[in-house]
């Protein structure tokens, strides 16, 4: 396996080589070594590595990314449950009263 398609599968993992490490059971001069071309992987860490290549399976890095790439987002159920930003300082202000008394 060359250095270059070890480091790419990290990378698509978006995994540190210390997280690559973990994950494997190695260290990370171990990884590191791999892709600066040093050694190459064992036949059962190239096995691994290419488990991990093919299971790869893109997420986004967050709900408000996922939902910033959406084409439409549906809030047919969220419409109602507040009208708008005095509604949710009114409730902060109330929770707060509330909490100033318990102490």
């Amino acid at each position: 396996m060359e250095p270059e398609a070890v480091k790419h599968i990290r990378k698509r993992l978006q995994w540190s080589e210390e997280r690559m490490a973990r994950e494997l059971g190695l260290s990370y001069s171990t990884i590191s070594r791999w892709e600066r071309g040093l050694c190459t992987p064992s036949p059962v860490a190239q096995r691994l590595l290419g488990e991990l290549a093919q299971s790869y399976r893109p997420k986004p890095k967050s709900l408000h990314a996922a939902l910033l790439s959406a084409d439409c987002i549906n809030i047919s159920g969220v419409v109602g449950l507040f009208s708008g930003p005095k509604d949710l300082s009114v409730n902060h202000d109330h929770y707060l009263a509330r909490s100033r008394k318990r102490r």
